[in-house]
């Protein structure tokens, strides 16, 4: 996909977040949310982890953070 959109929608993948403006939501891609899974049950089911698997899996969840904190803040604003 290029830098601009020039067809109007309502969902978009943009900056690795799911922008949806029907739904007023910012969400995780299906694919980073299962990807983060998967790394954190691999990561628990590790008897002794090593540090690189560790931080990965931390780091993948702060790169999270942004669409998931955005998420809830909208949700809760609304009840």
């Amino acid at each position: 996909m290029g830098k601009s959109v020039f067809i109007p929608t309502q969902c978009i993948t943009f900056s690795g977040f799911v922008f949806n403006s029907n739904e007023m939501t910012v969400s995780l891609p299906p694919t980073k949310a299962i990807k983060l899974q998967s790394k954190a049950v691999e990561l628990l089911s590790t008897l002794s982890p090593t540090m690189r698997a560790v931080s990965e899996v931390i780091g993948l969840m702060v790169v999270s953070f942004p669409g998931v904190c955005m998420d809830l803040f909208i949700t809760d604003s609304w009840k």
